[in-house]
């Protein structure tokens, strides 16, 4: 439970990532002649050209930079995994990348560097993760840890072993009231260690792995000393005194933090010890080891943030809060900090916040989703409080754009729109829309528009009436009550069960380099029909001696409408003939005595399947 008195040494050169969990959307003045046309506001965008190079980001996510005339396009380092990069802009003197906890700028796209973004204050003290994310022990893999460990550290230094290549003797467990039992398979890779000790105490894969960067950087660390992996999770290593060599070792460390984590909940079998972070209550948290620090009162809102603070007890001031990357001061603590930080930068990235900023040559504003705004200028590399937008828990930053005057607009929840002033509060404006920055947008969009019965078993064909300009390509996802219907990704879809008593939408996005991807719904059916029924059907008729070795034969009166085909099956006394679903059926011996009657059924696409029985013979006679 070491609490990091220091956040984490830089990585590569590249102060590690710490801020909002949540995607940067940066709004950018693009400045030339003509003005963009109108768009809806807060959208993504991955393509900004300043005339000579072009910045656009790649399906993969990664930047790349080159020229869409020639076709010539070089990858950069930065790439757009979870939590990464989400647009890219070009603001009249940089290029800017924007990620989820700050961004990327470069004058020419080869330069590039990074500024972290404190905007607002997003960390909620009383609710550090979900529960849900927390004990969720199938979050992960064995593979996918490997994986994840892989892509964050590409080579290790020489002499090094990193956590990606580490493995470790692990030792049989008991089944206890904490976990289940663990059987040692011998020396076992460090995601084998974790994604098992995980799935036997109940605790998720990415928390063990979060536990081990905010402990000791072992994720992304190119160089580590062996001292860091013995005490991996920081588990018996109290601030106030030394670790207790006892629990040393990675698989000691993972599995006791894992079920010290699941003692904290007091399960059945266990005493009601843990009790001074419960659920609902508020109490005082610590900003420091140091007491005369001081303490905030604290809502401990879920479990799962009061087995953190069980763990290191505690929170960060308001230096080390809004710091994010850097140091705060005397009495700032990190631990709690960089477990949020790490779990949203690598694991959360759905989270619905989100920073919306202004970029002209060089400098502008970024404000939060709570209208916490920010003064940055990317000359300097600095940034200054701003004053905020009025927002509520009720009204949140939910979009942004250029207003029709060229001046940044943020709009709230409830569709009020504030423009920004610079050294002034946000002024109130009239609703207006809102355009894009550093992109042409379609000058005409159409909605799609859905044709066929609405009947199971039937297609739909959406239609795209012509845009201004034309798409490269068209993406289709159809809706069903508004919800996706997986796979159905294509220009045509046939109506399912699934799909009876629902309104079915497609929604159409068009792609063309160089413009703003919009996306288009259609209107929904009306409800879709079950098949349909027959308006009448006959019963069958059988013809024929009902004697042994003759042939009966059943006809089948006109239905309506009529069937594509039939389909027969005699029957003795009730029972199915083997064999017997032709038309025609000759009797035998067995059938001596016995009463013989058809099952005929009418096939045809988009009806229901209906099944008649004819009327059985008298018995028959040898």
């Amino acid at each position: 439970m070491i609490e990091n008195a220091v956040p984490f040494p830089k990585t590569n050169g590249v102060p590690r990532l710490l801020g909002i969990a949540v995607a940067l959307v940066l709004v950018a003045q693009f400045l030339s002649a003509s003005p963009p046309a109108a768009a809806s506001a807060g959208g993504h965008w991955n393509f900004s050209s300043n005339g000579q190079q072009s910045v656009k980001l790649a399906d993969d996510g990664y930047l790349l930079v080159g020229s869409s005339a020639s076709g010539s396009w070089t990858r950069t380092p930065f790439a757009g995994q979870k939590n990464k990069i989400s647009s890219v802009i070009w603001d009249g003197k940089f290029f800017v990348a924007t990620t989820y906890f700050g961004l990327y700028f470069s004058r020419t796209g080869s330069d590039w560097k990074f500024l972290s973004l404190p905007t607002g204050d997003s960390f909620s003290a009383g609710h550090i993760i979900s529960n849900q994310d927390f004990f969720n022990s199938d979050a992960m893999n064995q593979q996918e840890i490997q994986s994840f460990f892989d892509s964050k550290v590409k080579t290790c230094t020489p002499g090094y072993v990193c956590l990606k290549d580490y493995s470790a003797r692990t030792t049989d467990k008991p089944k206890t009231a904490l976990c289940e039992a663990f059987v040692s398979q011998g020396r076992e890779t460090a995601a084998k260690i974790i994604d098992r000790v995980a799935r036997a105490c109940g605790i998720s894969q990415q928390v063990l792995v979060v536990l081990l960067q905010k402990e000791q950087g072992l994720v992304t660390h190119t160089w580590p000393s062996p001292w860091r992996f013995e005490k991996a999770t920081g588990y018996a290593c109290p601030d106030t005194a030394p670790c207790n060599a006892q629990y040393f070792g990675f698989f000691n460390q993972v599995y006791n933090a894992a079920k010290q984590f699941k003692r904290y909940t007091n399960p059945p079998g266990t005493t009601k010890f843990f009790t001074w972070y419960p659920v609902g209550g508020t109490v005082p948290v610590r900003y420091h080891p140091n007491v005369v620090c001081g303490s905030s009162p604290v809502r401990i809102e879920n479990q799962a943030t009061a087995l953190l603070y069980y763990y290191t007890p505690y929170m960060p001031n308001r230096a080390s809060a809004v710091s994010y990357s850097g140091s705060g001061d005397a009495c700032s603590s990190y631990g709690n900090r960089n477990f949020w930080r790490y779990f949203n930068t690598w694991f959360a990235s759905d989270k619905e916040f989100s920073n919306w900023g202004l970029f002209s040559n060089g400098s502008g504003v970024v404000v939060d989703h709570e209208g916490s705004a920010l003064n940055v200028d990317l000359l300097s590399q600095k940034w200054s409080r701003s004053s905020n937008v009025p927002t509520s828990p009720q009204q949140s930053i939910t979009a942004a754009g250029l207003g029709s005057s060229g001046g940044f607009v943020v709009e709230r929840s409830d569709g009020k729109q504030f423009v920004f002033r610079q050294g002034l509060p946000w002024g109130t404006q009239s609703t207006e829309p809102l355009t894009a920055p550093g992109v042409s947008e379609f000058i005409a969009t159409s909605v799609p528009v859905v044709s066929g019965e609405v009947v199971v078993g039937e297609a739909l064909t959406v239609v795209v009436p012509e845009w201004d300009p034309q798409p490269a390509q068209f993406g289709y996802q159809w809706l069903r009550n508004g919800k996706l219907v997986g796979g159905a990704t294509g220009s045509i879809y046939v109506l399912t069960k699934a799909d009876v008593g629902k309104r079915v939408s497609v929604r159409v996005s068009g792609v063309l380099e160089g413009y703003l991807s919009t996306v288009t719904v259609s209107e929904p059916t009306v409800s879709v029909l079950a098949a349909r029924v027959f308006v009448a059907t006959s019963v069958p008729v059988v013809s024929g001696e009902v004697v042994v070795g003759e042939a009966l034969t059943v006809v089948v009166p006109e239905w309506d409408p009529q069937p594509a085909q039939f389909g027969y099956q005699w029957l003795r006394n009730g029972k199915l003939v083997g064999g017997a679903t032709g038309s025609i059926y000759v009797l035998t011996k067995a059938d001596v005595g016995k009463r013989v009657s058809v099952r005929v059924s009418g096939v045809l696409e988009g009806y229901q399947n209906v099944k008649v029985l004819s009327s059985v013979t008298s018995p028959i006679a040898p």
